[in-house]
Formats: structure tokens, sequence, C-alpha cells
């Protein structure tokens, strides 16, 4: 009884091993067409200042002011200003380089101007931040988003979306 479990045992392994190996047959064939492997060159969409904001998303944060005291006078206040930016697609950025204009219509400066200009260059991630100081005058409230405004003057590179 043994014997013949031992047998059985030994005939369904040379079974299975024969079923699992081999390619049935067939002959591989060295001529055979490569697949094409789908690549995303249709897929790149060149940015401009008119379409940026379709994959990049901008806010503007600050810090609590400070006064700024000198020998006992206050001659204004000073605030951080950072302009974020983030990614608002899955994809990423291919060399793309921005240069905008922001523009602060309340009495917070940069350099006693109420507009100046940022330029840099976009990690792939699109994640870039931007701090600079701000200041205001003794008459100014605290800095808000919606005293600021920016407009792209030129953006150059690509966007690769991922499907």
């Amino acid at each position: 009884m043994k014997k013949l479990m031992s047998f059985m045992l030994a005939v369904i392994m040379l079974l299975t091993l024969a079923a699992c190996g081999g390619n049935g047959g067939q002959t591989a064939n060295a001529t055979q067409e490569p697949t094409a492997i789908p690549t995303q060159e249709n897929k790149i969409v060149e940015l401009t200042p008119d379409n940026i904001e379709d994959y990049l998303a901008i806010k503007f944060s600050f810090t609590k002011p400070e006064s700024i005291v000198v020998l006992g006078v206050n001659c204004g206040d000073k605030s951080e200003m950072t302009t974020s930016m983030y990614s608002t697609r899955a994809g990423s950025f291919d060399g793309v380089e921005i240069k905008m204009e922001i523009t602060s219509n309340s009495y917070w400066k940069v350099s006693g101007e109420t507009s100046w200009e940022i330029e840099f260059r976009l990690p792939a991630n699109g994640e870039y931040e931007h701090i600079q100081d701000i200041y205001g005058s003794v008459l100014s409230s605290s800095p808000k988003a919606e005293n600021f405004s920016y407009r792209f003057i030129s953006v150059t590179g690509s966007f690769i979306p991922i499907n």
C-alpha cells in the first residue's frame, strides 16, 4: 500500500512539473515586434502665463506684524510674506521658470515699492515657497491676502500629467 501511494505521488509530481515547465512546444520568435511602450510626449503641456494657474495654485500668508521702533519712535511695521505654490494636478513640472509681479493695494511695501517681481525655477513636484519681508506704515493694518494681487510676467517649461 505504501509503495502504491508513493508511486501515485511521484506520478502526480511529475505531471505537475511537466504542466508548469516548458513553453507548450512553441519556439520563441526572434523576429517578434517589441511591445510598444506608451509615451507621454503627446500629453506634455507647454506652460504659459495664460494656463499656469490650471496646474498651479498660489497662496499668500503672513506673520503677525512687529513694530519697528527706533529711539522709542514707532517707524512702522514689518511682517514676513510667504508666497506658496503647489500643484493642482497629478504630474510633474519640467524646466519651469516663472517670473511674476506681486502688487500691494494697501500700505504694505517691499523696498518702498508697492509692486515687486520674484523669479524662480519651480521644482518637479510644484511645491515652492518664497519668503520676504514687507513693511507697512504706522497706519497699516495687518496684511491680508486680499490686499495683494499678482500676475505672471513669463512662464516657460512644461507639465507632464500622470494618468
